[in-house]
């Protein structure tokens, strides 16, 4: 008796993969449509599921069906692209993703592999929410984001030397199993930069009047230019990752119009914001800095 659990806690989200059979592989990652689906810990809402709705256990089918449809598929490509890397031995232990519902970013990674003698399959994959701590004033560190955020979004779409510009993403080896990786961490690394500016507050007005001097008119352009953008951006983004072989063609070329004009709209757009943030910070760091300091000296 004093053997028997009398409670149980899961400080961390867990989901553990369960198949019958050797998991097979396609171009594009993983077949999980065999598998069964645990969760585990109090989390569902990572998923957008809610808690005991049926079980803890689905099939990988009724798992993906019972997600919030704008996120299930960068859930679900993350998923497959980690079961493979580790099976395959193809890549790294871990990915991150974060969807635009919520201002949380997940670190993915598989824990334990067991193959039973009967060929049965799991896999432990711990979804561990990333968090980061602040120090020091308050004022430059939101400044010192505010320009991180600008720089990161410069570097993932804007540069000519990064992966996922349309000429890169565009390119004839681009196939639909190439691609959609390289959109899943697109979107990831968006929604990332969206969730690390919404924490930093970057839209409260104080901050955005300091930046673009009390110009109401032009921040309410810039929002209606980007929230149009990044939208059809990510609707193109989702219908290839829906894609097959017959229709992959058009929905690419659609993407990486989008993807096109995302850049074109943007480009100028975060040059000006991130100068501005780069002149303030430097400005408050020079106003916040102590004057000279006195030497004393003994006889």
């Amino acid at each position: 008796m004093q053997g028997r659990i009398f409670s149980e806690i899961f400080p961390e989200r867990k989901i553990v993969i369960r198949s019958d059979n050797p998991i097979e592989f396609e171009a594009d990652g993983a077949n999980l449509n065999n598998c069964r689906i645990e969760l585990v810990g109090k989390y569902f809402d990572s998923f957008g599921i809610p808690e005991y709705s049926g079980g803890r256990e689905f099939t990988w089918a009724d798992f993906l069906a019972r997600m919030d449809p704008t996120a299930v598929g960068a859930w679900r490509e993350s998923i497959r692209l980690l079961v493979s890397s580790v099976l395959q031995g193809s890549g790294d232990n871990y990915i991150v993703i974060s969807t635009i519902q919520k201002d949380v970013a997940y670190r993915l990674f598989v824990s334990r592999v067991v193959t039973y003698v009967s060929k049965q399959t799991e896999i432990h994959i711990y979804i561990v929410e990333i968090k980061s701590r602040e120090y020091g004033d308050k004022e430059t560190t939101q400044l010192l984001k505010a320009v991180s955020v600008g720089l990161r979004f410069r570097f993932l779409v804007l540069e000519q030397d990064s992966e996922f510009t349309p000429q890169n993403l565009g390119f004839p080896t681009m196939t639909l199993e190439a691609l959609k990786p390289r959109i899943t961490e697109l979107l990831s690394q968006m929604n990332l930069l969206l969730r690390d500016a919404n924490q930093a507050g970057l839209q409260n007005p104080q901050i955005l009047r300091r930046i673009w001097n009390g110009n109401a008119a032009k921040v309410q352009d810039m929002m209606a230019i980007w929230e149009r953008a990044r939208s059809d951006l990510y609707l193109t983004a989702d219908q290839v990752l829906h894609a097959s072989e017959t229709n992959f063609a058009d929905k690419k070329a659609t993407f990486i119009n989008s993807l096109t004009k995302f850049c074109e709209e943007t480009e100028m757009m975060n040059r000006e914001f991130t100068a501005k943030v780069m002149h303030l910070l430097a400005e408050t760091i020079a106003k916040k800095m102590p004057g000279p300091v006195m030497k004393v000296t003994t006889s």
